[in-house]
């Protein structure tokens, strides 16, 4: 992206007459200041990052699906805090998007999880969630202190959406965290 330091000296260089000295207005920084704001904000048209300290994560349910979720932001509003789609980001406009989950098990606890991220088809009122890739990221079970993340990019259309799920193994009826960001990365 050109700088505005950039643009205003290439503004200055071939205004005028033509020889290469000219001058520049205030219109023309200001118009030139809010092109370049459009472009900025256009993006991160759509971003969002939500968390849960002391989550239950429950056997093949969406992790986020709970009502003590922080959301830090919610740019586009793309992420759903209530209604069947609750815990699952919906995309807001058609594009590529980047995904990361990520889970912080209790200490000593030894139940093994699986984070899957599941996409969502149909409409917001009768969603139809499947396993977006054939694999998932295995937590162990281990008795020490257990964290991971997974992350996946996926176009979406407008209205399809992703989520993250444990599937098919332990549950943990509290004390975990998780972290659940996205965002637009193009068209």
């Amino acid at each position: 992206m050109t700088s505005l330091n950039q643009r205003i000296t290439s503004l200055e260089n071939n205004s005028g007459t033509g020889t290469g000295t000219g001058t520049i207005t205030i219109a023309s920084v200001e118009n030139l200041q809010s092109t370049l704001d459009a472009k900025q904000s256009k993006v991160l048209s759509v971003a969002f990052r939500v968390e849960i300290s002391n989550a239950s994560i429950l056997k093949n349910t969406n992790i986020l699906n709970q009502n003590n979720v922080i959301v830090s932001f919610n740019i586009g509003s793309g992420y759903h805090t209530t209604g069947v789609c609750m815990g699952t980001f919906v995309a807001p406009e058609a594009g590529f998007y980047s995904f990361n989950g990520k889970v912080r098990l209790p200490d000593n606890n030894t139940t093994a999880i699986e984070i899957q991220f599941y996409k969502k088809t149909g409409t917001d009122t009768d969603p139809v969630f499947t396993a977006f890739e054939s694999f998932e990221y295995w937590i162990n079970d281990s008795a020490k202190r257990r964290n991971g993340g997974a992350s996946c990019f996926a176009y979406l259309n407008i209205g399809e959406g992703i989520t993250i799920r444990n599937d098919n193994v332990g549950a943990i009826s509290s004390g975990c965290y998780v972290v659940f960001h996205g965002f637009k990365v193009g068209e």
